[in-house]
């Protein structure tokens, strides 16, 4: 009796069509300087920064990591592990594209571009 219940909750289950699915909102990040970058982020949850997977960027590509939260950002050379550029990006409910840029006005560094007016608001 159990056992028929259990499979008919099941069934039920597999047969009802998923609600509308929401769109992935995500940070995509397009390397346009002349190394290639690592980018790590990172989400505060519950007092601890949880790592996401670390993003390779070669020159001219470009990568996403998901973006549900405040987000501690990292990026840094694929060599030397040197720091290019750190900062905490504020979710703000919509998806977001930069370029990473060498920055004229600090040697060794880069900077975020907002690609398409489109941006969280950073520190």
């Amino acid at each position: 009796m159990l056992a028929s219940f259990v499979m008919a909750i099941a069934l039920l289950a597999v047969s009802v069509p998923p609600g509308p699915a929401q769109a992935a909102i995500s940070l995509t990040f397009r390397n346009d300087c002349n190394v290639a970058v690592v980018v790590q982020t990172g989400t505060i949850q519950r007092g601890k920064v949880l790592n996401d997977q670390p993003l390779v960027l070669r020159v001219g590509t470009s990568g996403r990591v998901p973006f549900h939260g405040d987000k501690l950002l990292l990026i840094y050379e694929g060599k030397s592990n040197r720091i290019l550029h750190q900062s905490a990006l504020r979710f703000q409910g919509s998806a977001a594209s930069f370029s990473i840029q060498s920055d004229p006005q600090k040697s060794g560094k880069v900077k975020l571009v907002p690609l398409r007016g489109v941006g969280p608001a950073g520190p």
